[in-house]
């Protein structure tokens, strides 16, 4: 009789179990209807989300990063080296990406690591870069250093090749080159507290972790967004109109 009452026990719970059982999520291209934090939070909830775990999934996002792709590029497939640089020129002396952080973040809220991504993958797009050979790299878990703290940091990544090799290049103003991937991850794992930062690998649309909907019109002309970010994305779009080659950039038909 005891046995029967502990096996009845055993598979009520692994039922129980199995409903509520967190689907895994992935680390390379999440739905842009997915809110990053809220699926994390899931994950953190089920306890399926070692340090192991995370890690393997990290180094999965990566790999996948440098798997072949099969599809017809329409624009450019490849940047150069030479571009990748000239781009992070552009970031570091463009008046609204690199301005004072008292000019939009006058309360240290934003960090506007966002933005910058934006910058750079709207100056890519410019180049003549496929939509498929840009994407925005998301390192989501917390991280302090020199008295701050903040959630997430995220970067623009181009597809790049040489006479050497393919790779993928992040254009970030932390480094004073474009880095590898990496570079880019193992530069900020430093800083995580918890040991479980995530490398998430999107579209380029997406504009932060929260994000459910795809960056364009609505964000930044949206009175609310005025508000929060204090025109920086009106700015930014206006600046970029004014120095972008439509010529090129109106071939994207998908330029949000």
């Amino acid at each position: 009789m005891q046995q029967i009452i502990v096996l009845t026990i055993l598979t009520l719970s692994l039922h129980s179990f199995a409903q509520n059982q967190v689907p895994k999520f992935s680390h390379w291209l999440p739905s842009i209807q997915l809110n990053l934090y809220n699926e994390i939070e899931n994950l953190e909830k089920s306890h399926f989300d070692t340090r192991a775990d995370i890690e393997k999934e990290n180094q999965n996002a990566m790999k996948m990063l440098n798997t072949k792709s099969s599809k017809v590029f329409h624009r450019k497939e490849y940047i150069t080296v030479n571009e990748a640089e000239e781009l992070h020129r552009k970031l570091v002396s463009d008046p609204v990406a690199n301005a004072d952080k008292w000019t939009y973040d006058p309360d240290l809220k934003y960090g506007y690591c966002f933005g910058r991504a934006t910058s750079v993958w709207l100056n890519a797009l410019d180049l003549g870069m496929d939509k498929d050979s840009v994407k925005k790299i998301f390192l989501v878990g917390p991280m302090k250093a020199a008295g701050f703290d903040w959630q997430f940091h995220v970067a623009t990544a181009i597809r790049s090749k040489d006479i050497f090799s393919e790779r993928w290049l992040i254009v970030d103003k932390t480094f004073n080159r474009p880095v590898t991937i990496h570079e880019f991850y193992n530069f900020f794992k430093q800083f995580n507290t918890d040991q479980k930062l995530r490398m998430i690998v999107t579209e380029p649309q997406r504009l932060v972790p929260s994000s459910t909907e795809k960056f364009g019109p609505r964000i930044y002309k949206n009175i609310e967004n005025d508000y929060m970010y204090n025109k920086y994305f009106q700015d930014l779009l206006r600046n970029f109109s004014n120095k972008a080659n439509f010529k090129r950039t109106n071939l994207c038909k998908y330029l949000f």
